[in-house]
């Protein structure tokens, strides 16, 4: 026992031995290395901030990289979006160079027609007084409105199907020269086959000269003034067979050559009128050099109630008889 509590206190002096001389050399450390333990410290301290730094460096690069496949991401987007929107502007293009190439096929085929409408417009009015190799009245020149030759088709387009032809075909014979605008109209309406030249009408009716030839109906609006419509009636009641279509106001049918002329019994029962409406009335277009006069006159002139009066000779019945199925159907 002794002796070991001997080497006990042996071992405890030494430890304090040990003790005191790891600090004299502590203290000797302090002294004279110093500046080493100083080094040691700030050489941790950089491997710690290096440490921290390269930690700092690699989260940056991470981010970096992270950072550098998301804008990758959004330039691929990018592309991709600017090849739909090159893919959208090639469609665009395509299309509308389609869209210009079915415009002009259809300017192509639309060519005739656009050619018909414009050899349908009315004929345009000259703003000098025109020149006649007969005698006419200024007050007579009023060309006739379309919607009137409108209104007398329907009985034209039957009576070309009675003598078995097609409305083109029909031959329309209109004896009274105003602007040479009644062409138009009829051509517009699908008789293009009609005659209205500068001759005098009566040299053909009385006298036997030059003449429009062969015809299928009489179609006119007639001058008013002197005897002009009385002669009319004349020659239509010399030729009872002719088909005609005569657009008069009212009052014609009480003149007293009424009664002996269309108005006889003999010509009297395939007569027939053919009238715009109660409240409807036709509006007469005066030519543009009337304007010229001292006072110029109206837009357009209706002073009275104007219809057709109708006869397709021995046709009459037939006629009208399809003409009202067509209008109850």
């Amino acid at each position: 026992k002794k002796k070991n509590q001997r080497k006990q206190e042996q071992d405890k002096a030494e430890s304090l031995r040990g003790e005191e001389e790891a600090g004299d050399d502590e203290s000797e450390g302090a002294g004279e290395g110093g500046e080493r333990v100083k080094d040691r410290k700030k050489k941790k301290q950089k491997k710690h901030v290096l440490h921290t730094s390269e930690a700092k460096g690699r989260q940056l690069d991470k981010q970096e990289e992270e950072g550098s496949k998301e804008e990758a991401v959004h330039e691929g987007a990018s592309d991709d979006d600017d090849e739909a929107d090159g893919g959208a502007e090639r469609r665009r293009k395509k299309a509308k160079k389609q869209k210009g190439a079915q415009g002009a096929n259809r300017d192509e085929e639309d060519a005739p027609q656009a050619q018909t409408q414009a050899r349908a417009a009315p004929a345009p009015r000259p703003a000098v007084r025109p020149s006649f190799p007969f005698s006419t009245d200024d007050t007579d020149h009023a060309e006739t409105p379309h919607e009137a030759y409108e209104d007398v088709a329907p009985m034209l387009s039957i009576l070309a199907r009675i003598l078995g032809k097609k409305p083109k075909q029909l031959r329309v014979y209109d004896p009274y020269y105003c602007g040479g605008a009644v062409k138009e109209h009829m051509r517009a309406l699908g008789f293009p086959n009609c005659y209205n030249e500068q001759q005098d009408f009566y040299d053909f009716a009385e006298r036997g000269g030059a003449g429009p030839g062969p015809f299928d109906a009489l179609v006119t609006n007639p001058p008013y003034s002197g005897s002009h419509v009385e002669r009319l009636f004349k020659y239509c009641s010399r030729n009872p067979s002719v088909p005609v279509f005569l657009l008069l106001p009212h009052f014609f049918y009480t003149e007293p050559y009424y009664k002996h002329t269309v108005g006889a019994p003999s010509y009297l029962g395939n007569l027939f009128f053919l009238c715009p409406g109660i409240t409807r009335r036709y509006r007469y277009q005066p030519p543009a050099w009337m304007a010229a006069k001292d006072e110029p006159p109206p837009e357009s002139i209706a002073p009275f109630p104007s219809f057709w009066y109708c006869s397709a000779g021995k046709n009459t019945k037939q006629l009208l008889k399809r003409w009202r199925a067509a209008h109850e159907a």
